[in-house]
């Protein structure tokens, strides 16, 4: 038996452990944290490589696509090249500054931006040199070079001129580095990080910030540039040009000569998990001092415990019998059943706990019978806090206490969730009656799920995205051709390139949508005050804007006010109204209205009506779901994204959408804001 003297001691050592426990869960915490950080900007580093990659070989892949036709009239008819050379600027858009020809003798003889008034030589150029020594059909992306005509960086794309297999000149495309740049800024609108496109050689050809600081440099060896490197890849090292530590992420395009680099600052990535530290920090301190502070309290009072435990002797026998009966009913029970006591002066135990105990916290029934502390010590020093405010609140309100926590084990985190019922005993003690079990496989699973939502959000990004370059391409060139076929008696081409074009704009439309939606998913909510009237009043002058013609009465009235993010709610009233206008349009005499009401709970429900061509309820499932028309395309255009886009909207704010309509009688779609 012990004595008080080695209770004492034996209740020291205990509290040192527990302290070393918070401790060193406040550690391992923070280096996981850290590794997931790490681990996450990895991801994202390498999601944005990829992208930005992606976008440069089907921009080079484009231009050189252009540099043969260009390269063929300029061999067949050079003084047509001029005329050519528009159509295919247009469809290059603003990637391209210049497109000049080299003669064989090394001379400028034809550029976008005029001839200089001397005799230009450009035989030194990398380029030239090149390919007037392999003598190759092949695109040669050269270093960065300041345009001694245009007086700017451009990346060269270049072919030779061949003249019966012998070398004749090179046609040179010359690329603005800031179109690269800019498509990396609007898509990297995030993630503060940095992208460049590096030659095998070393040479910065493209820097998604300062372009004028960054490119022409030469930046050290690097993992990439080894002929023998993977494909992609990342790692970790300060940064020649600042001395900042990066994580960066790589793909290599081997075909080119190039690799595509997105690096992201480790203080930057680190940050959120040092914030966090702190504040866990904090807590443990809390913690610490709760425990000392109680230990005292404790061995002040073990004067005057024996009484105390006397007369919970007394109680104990009495509940053993139904102990008994409660062990052979809870031995089948997953998890763990409980009674949880609080005396008058504050001393917690367990009278009886079931033998689940040991499966969830590798204890047993015995051990946190009079030493609950041995459970807490395993709760997650986050939730702690937590547990210990709900016990009080429970006990207070003597309201149900349903704990939701984590344990930190040996073998990894687990998830606990439970309920217990207070009651209040005669002696002044709370006695709780609940259960607790294991949660950790549904936390897992839901954290699973919003992974996989959240991927797929970015692979729906990323796609749409990626569609935008050959659908650009297809628009360009069935314009080219239809100035081609101008003039020709061929009826039948010039049906199927209007429908080619009519087709290229519903995709682009659809694209347009889709990428509309992703983003909804991608953007951090803002909370803040909205002016709906004044949203919906500048959406309805615009409409008429577009459609002088057409007689519509707008109702729209004022003082709706909300909360949220004004940019998301911005596109709830554009597409609400887009559909009302639209779908009011066969009415000689239409009408829209814009208000609110409240429900039978007192909430404000916000609404768009319109008399216009109305649906039939009976489909109103496929409402709110992408690609669900209830029109068809004849009657009414549309890619069906536009409400689907309003729902996830209004998900997102906590609130719900729905619609009341019949067929010929218009149609109201109300919405609330959580």
């Amino acid at each position: 038996m012990l004595t008080k003297k080695n209770w004492r001691r034996s209740f020291i050592v205990l509290m040192a452990g527990l302290m070393a426990a918070v401790w060193a869960a406040v550690i391992l915490t923070h280096y996981r944290a850290e590794e997931a950080e790490l681990q996450d900007a990895r991801r994202q580093t390498a999601f944005l490589a990829s992208l930005f990659a992606k976008h440069a070989v089907a921009k080079f892949g484009d231009i050189d696509q252009t540099l043969r036709v260009l390269r063929n009239i300029w061999t067949e008819r050079p003084l047509q090249l001029s005329v050519h050379l528009k159509p295919y600027g247009d469809s290059m858009g603003n990637a391209v500054l210049q497109t000049s020809v080299i003669n064989a003798q090394g001379f400028l003889v034809f550029s976008t931006l005029g001839l200089p008034d001397k005799p230009l030589y450009l035989g030194d150029r990398e380029h030239f040199k090149v390919h007037q020594a392999s003598g190759q059909d092949t695109l040669f992306v050269s270093r960065p070079v300041l345009g001694r005509v245009s007086g700017e960086w451009s990346i060269q794309l270049t072919r030779p001129i061949l003249n019966h297999g012998k070398f004749a000149g090179v046609m040179v495309t010359s690329v603005d580095p800031n179109y690269f740049s800019d498509f990396y800024n609007e898509a990297n609108s995030q993630l503060r990080s940095r992208a460049t496109l590096v030659r095998d050689t070393g040479e910065v050809l493209i820097a998604s910030n300062a372009v004028e600081r960054y490119v022409g440099t030469v930046v050290k060896p690097s993992p990439y540039t080894d002929p023998g490197a993977p494909l992609r890849g990342n790692f970790r090292r300060a940064s020649q040009f600042d001395g900042i530590e990066n994580l960066y992420s790589y793909v290599r395009l081997p075909a080119y000569g190039l690799t595509a680099v997105v690096g992201y600052g480790v203080d930057e990535i680190l940050a959120p998990a040092h914030n966090l530290q702190r504040e866990r920090t904090g807590r443990a301190l809390m913690v610490t001092l709760f425990t000392l502070l109680m230990s005292v309290l404790l061995l002040r009072s073990l004067q005057h415990q024996e009484a105390a435990d006397q007369s919970l002797l007394e109680s104990q026998h009495r509940l053993q019998a139904s102990h008994a009966l409660l062990q052979n009913l809870s031995e089948d029970v997953p998890g763990v059943i409980y009674q949880y006591q609080r005396c008058p002066k504050g001393r917690y135990s367990f009278p009886y706990i079931s033998h689940g105990v040991q499966a969830l916290f590798n204890l047993t029934p015995a051990q946190v019978q009079d030493q609950p502390e041995l459970i807490f010590a395993e709760i997650h020093p986050d939730d702690l806090k937590a547990m210990q405010a709900g016990v009080v609140a429970s006990a207070h309100t003597l309201q149900p206490w349903q704990p939701e926590f984590r344990l930190i084990q040996a073998h990894g985190v687990r998830w606990l969730a439970g309920r217990a019922q207070p009651k209040k005993l005669d002696d002044g003690s709370i006695l709780w009656h609940g259960f607790m079990a294991d949660v950790t496989d549904s936390k897992q699973t839901e954290a699973a799920l919003q992974a996989a939502n959240d991927e797929l959000e970015s692979f729906s990004y990323s796609v749409s995205h990626d569609l935008r370059s050959p659908l650009s391409t297809v628009s360009g060139f069935s314009g080219l051709l239809a100035k081609r076929l101008k003039g020709h008696d061929d009826d039948k081409a010039q049906y199927y390139l209007s429908r080619i074009q009519l087709g290229v704009t519903k995709m682009s439309d659809l694209i347009v949508d889709l990428l509309t939606l992703a983003q909804v998913a991608r953007t951090r909510l803002k909370h803040e005050r909205v002016d709906l009237s004044a949203l919906a009043r500048h959406i309805a002058h615009n409409l008429q804007a577009s459609q002088p013609e057409r007689q519509v009465v707008l109702h729209i009235e004022t003082g709706l006010q909300a909360r949220g993010d004004a940019g998301l709610l911005r596109a709830v009233l554009e597409n609400l109204l887009n559909n009302a206008w639209k779908y009011s349009a066969k009415q000689a005499a239409a009408e829209i209205r814009v208000g609110q009401q409240t429900d039978a709970a007192g909430n404000r429900v916000f609404f768009v009506q319109d008399n216009g061509a109305g649906f039939d309820m009976a489909f109103s499932d496929k409402l709110f779901q992408p690609f669900e028309r209830l029109h068809t395309e004849v009657e009414f255009a549309g890619t069906g994204v536009g409400l689907a886009t309003v729902s996830r909207i209004i998900t997102r704010h906590g609130g719900r959408v729905w619609a009341k309509s019949a067929p010929g009688l218009g149609a109201t779609f109300y919405f609330t804001l959580g």
